[in-house]
């Protein structure tokens, strides 16, 4: 009897063993499927995988496991690609894109440009294909390079350039102020909590960060330089960043 139930509690190991590997392979193989359906979304539409951070797992159901990947433009999250996949293999995954259709246009069509790239074309109005075509844009800014805090700054400001795009079209002048636009004052002030530097120069608007020191490090003569160039451009001194662009042809 001793034999027969040690047989029995050894067996009963195997099984737990067996089981809790199953459970195992099975959310490796969900996480698999996911990935796979999100890559061929991407493909499909022509999204660039650069632009979202991912997968975290949203919800683990009886029915289904939800994972999620948020866009890093035009803000954090702003659109999200969700895959539901099923506990069988033999139910359909179903994969969707969520987020307010107008920023969708961030993402859709992306997939041959680095997340430099869409961002500056988001932020241009411009359709870059060759690298080259983005480097006429940048003034004292080396070529194509980014830090976090700048990425995230030039998110900030392509939403504003849409605010500023829907403002003037209802009212038919650009705002006065920034606080016109009535965005959340997160989505108006750098990584620092200042209120980003807002001007209007004829048709260009000119936006920009005092950075992490406080303080504007452009001088006059910087100043005048920035006034006097007609043209849209990303000018950087110091931890200063300031952009110059016309939101939309008039």
């Amino acid at each position: 009897m001793t034999i027969i139930k040690n047989h029995k509690c050894y067996l009963l190991f195997l099984l737990l063993i067996i089981f809790d590997c199953s459970y195992s392979r099975n959310t490796e193989q969900k996480k698999a499927e996911a990935i796979a359906h999100y890559n061929e979304y991407l493909v499909e539409n022509a999204i660039s995988p650069f632009l979202f951070n991912g997968p975290t797992i949203e919800l683990m159901g009886e029915k289904f496991t939800i994972y999620e990947w948020k866009s890093k433009i035009p803000r954090n999250g702003a659109v999200k690609i969700r895959v539901l996949v099923p506990p069988k293999s033999s139910d359909e995954t179903i994969v969707s894109l969520k987020g307010d259709e107008n920023d969708w246009r961030y993402v859709l069509g992306t997939m041959d440009k680095l997340v430099n790239q869409s961002i500056l074309s988001q932020l241009f109005g411009s359709n870059f294909g060759e690298k080259n075509e983005v480097l006429k844009y940048l003034k004292k800014v080396d070529a194509m390079t980014f830090s976090s805090v700048e990425q995230e700054d030039l998110v900030k400001f392509i939403g504003v350039r849409y605010a500023l795009i829907n403002y003037l079209v209802k009212h038919k002048e650009y705002p006065a102020s920034i606080n016109e636009l009535k965005m959340d004052s997160t989505e108006i002030t750098d990584k620092w909590g200042n209120q980003y530097k807002y001007q209007i120069q004829d048709r260009f608007i000119l936006i920009g960060t005092k950075g992490e020191n406080g303080r504007w490090d452009v001088d006059d003569k910087m100043k005048s330089n920035i006034l006097a160039d007609m043209t849209e451009f990303i000018y950087r001194v110091k931890d200063d960043f300031v952009v110059k662009f016309i939101p939309i042809a008039q």
